[in-house]
C-alpha cells in the first residue's frame, strides 16, 4: 500500500523544487546579467560615441582653420591689410611691407618687363605717327585727322610716356587707401576689427553644448542628434551668454581642447548644421578670394601692357589708351563691392543669431533659423557685389559667386572625365575636334563623319569651321 503513494509525493516534490527555487533562480541570473550586459552595452556605446565625437570635433576644428585660413587670404589678396615680403635678385635681398599690389608693381623683374614693353612702345609711337601724318597727307577728303592733330597728339603721348608709371602707382595706391578705409570704417559700425568666421560659426553650433549648473545627469547624455530631432531642451543665449561672447570676440579659442571641454559638451556640438553652415560660407569666401586674384592679375598686366596702349594714342587719337584707363581704374576700384560684402556679412551675423530678432514660441525652431540663416545669408551676398560691376562694367570684375563657378569649372576641366572620342551612344565624330558627349563645341570638324546622329566632327559642332555634310 505504501508504493503506489511514493511516486506522487516524490514527482510533487521535484515540481515544487523547479517552480520555486530554480526558476526563480534561473529568472533572477538572466535579470542579472542582461542588466549587467545592458549597462555594459551603454558604457561601450557611450565610449564609442564619445570618440566619435571627439573624432568629428576634431574635424570640425580643422575646417574651421580652412575657414580661417580662406579669411586670411582674402584679407591679403584685397590689399585691406599691409603684408611683409622679402624677395632677393642678382645678390641683393629687399625686405619690407607694403599692400600686395604695389610689392608686386615693384618686382624688379616686372619693373623690367615694363621697362622693356616702354622703350618698344616708343618706338612703336614714332612709327604710328609717321602712318598717322602718311594717312592724313594721303586723306583727300579731310575727314581724318589732320596733320596738326596728330603733332598734337603725339605731344600728349610724350607727356603720357613720362607720366604712365606715375599714373599707374597712383591708381593703385589710391584704390589700396579707398579699399582700406572702406573695410575700417565698416569694421568701426560693427564694433569688432578682428572678426572671424570661423568663431561664430563655432559659437552658434556649440550654443546648445554649453555646460550648465543644474542640469540632470539624462540631459547632459543627450548628443547632438538629440539636437537635431528635438529632444533636447534649448540652453543657449547668444545675448547673454558671456563666456560663449569670448568665442565669438577671439578671447578663448575653439581650439583649445582645455577650454572647449570645460565650458562645453562637444558630444552636443551640432556638427551636422555646422558642416552644412560651413560649406557654403566656404563657397562665398572661395569666390570672395578668387575675385581679388582676378584683380590683382588684371592690376599688374595692365600695368606692364599700359605703354603699348600710350604708343597708339597718334595713329587712334586716344581711343584705345582710353579704354586700357577705363579697365585699369575698373580692376582697381570694382572689387570694393566685395569687400562691402563680406564686412556686411560679419556685421549681420550678430543680428541673426541674436535672441530677440526671430521668436517662433519653438524653442528649437528658433535655434534652426538662427544658424541655417547664416548659410542663407552667404548665399545672398554672394552676388550683390554685381552693382558696382555694372558701375564699372569695363573691368569685367566677377561677383564671389560667379567666380566659385569658375573655379568649380576649371576643376572639372582638369580632372580626368570619362568618355571616349566623341561617344555618347547619339553620335560618333571622327573630325579634327573630338568632342565628347553629343555636343562638341570649338571643333574644326572638316570632313567629318557622324553615324547615329545629327551631328558632324563630334555630334553637334558649334563654334568652329562648318563640317562638311555627314552621312
Amino acid at each position: 500500500m505504501f508504493n503506489p503513494y511514493i511516486i506522487p509525493i516524490c514527482f510533487n516534490f521535484i515540481t515544487w523544487i523547479r517552480e520555486n527555487f530554480f526558476e526563480p533562480l534561473i529568472q533572477l541570473v538572466a535579470d542579472v546579467f542582461v542588466t549587467i550586459f545592458v549597462a555594459a552595452l551603454k558604457v561601450v556605446l557611450n565610449l564609442i560615441l564619445l570618440k566619435v565625437c571627439a573624432f568629428l570635433y576634431a574635424i570640425y576644428v580643422v575646417l574651421l582653420k580652412i575657414l580661417d585660413m580662406f579669411q586670411d587670404i582674402f584679407e591679403m589678396v584685397s590689399g585691406v591689410n599691409p603684408v611683409y615680403y622679402v624677395y632677393s635678385q642678382n645678390g641683393v635681398t629687399e625686405k619690407g611691407s607694403g599692400y600686395l599690389t604695389e610689392i608686386l608693381m615693384k618686382i624688379p623683374s616686372i619693373q623690367k618687363a615694363f621697362f622693356l614693353i616702354w622703350c618698344l612702345s616708343i618706338v612703336l609711337c614714332v612709327i604710328f605717327t609717321v602712318a598717322a601724318v602718311i594717312r592724313s597727307i594721303g586723306n583727300l577728303s579731310g575727314n581724318g585727322p589732320s596733320v596738326n592733330e596728330v603733332l598734337k597728339s603725339l605731344a600728349n603721348t610724350l607727356v603720357l610716356f613720362c607720366a604712365i608709371q606715375v599714373i599707374t602707382f597712383g591708381t593703385v595706391a589710391l584704390s589700396n587707401i579707398v579699399t582700406s578705409a572702406t573695410q575700417k570704417a565698416v569694421s568701426y559700425a560693427m564694433n569688432n576689427d578682428n572678426a572671424r568666421f570661423s568663431n561664430y560659426l563655432f559659437a552658434a553650433t556649440a550654443m546648445n553644448a554649453r555646460r550648465t549648473t543644474g542640469t540632470s545627469s539624462e540631459e547632459s547624455s543627450k548628443t547632438f542628434i538629440d539636437v537635431l530631432l528635438g529632444n533636447v531642451e534649448y540652453t543657449g543665449n547668444w545675448d547673454t551668454d558671456e563666456q560663449l561672447q569670448k568665442y565669438v570676440s577671439g578671447e578663448l579659442s575653439y581650439t583649445s581642447d582645455i577650454d572647449v571641454v570645460r565650458d562645453f559638451m562637444i558630444y552636443r556640438i551640432d556638427y551636422i548644421s555646422g558642416a552644412i553652415v560651413l560649406i557654403c560660407i566656404l563657397k562665398f569666401m572661395v569666390g570672395a578670394a578668387f575675385v581679388y586674384v582676378q584683380r590683382i592679375v588684371n592690376i599688374v598686366v595692365g600695368f606692364v601692357t599700359a605703354p603699348f596702349f600710350v604708343a597708339v594714342t597718334p595713329l587712334d587719337g586716344g581711343e584705345r589708351f582710353n579704354r586700357w584707363k577705363d579697365f585699369y581704374i575698373g580692376s582697381c576700384f570694382s572689387a570694393i563691392g566685395v569687400i562691402l560684402a563680406v564686412r556686411v556679412y560679419l556685421m549681420l551675423l550678430p543680428i541673426f543669431l541674436s535672441n530677440t530678432l526671430i521668436d517662433t514660441k519653438m524653442e528649437i525652431l528658433n535655434y534652426f533659423i538662427r544658424v541655417y540663416g547664416i548659410a542663407m545669408l552667404s548665399i545672398a551676398l554672394e552676388n550683390c557685389t554685381g552693382v558696382f560691376n555694372k558701375v564699372l562694367s569695363d573691368a569685367m570684375i566677377l561677383t564671389p559667386g560667379g567666380a566659385f563657378r569658375e573655379v568649380a569649372d576649371l576643376a572639372r576641366a582638369i580632372l580626368p572625365q570619362g568618355g571616349g572620342n566623341g561617344q555618347d551612344g547619339n553620335g560618333q565624330g571622327n573630325g579634327q575636334g573630338n568632342g565628347q558627349g553629343g555636343d562638341n563645341s570649338g571643333g574644326n570638324g572638316e570632313g567629318g563623319q557622324s553615324e547615329g546622329g545629327d551631328s558632324s566632327g563630334g555630334g553637334e559642332n558649334s563654334g568652329g569651321t562648318p563640317a562638311a555634310a555627314g552621312s
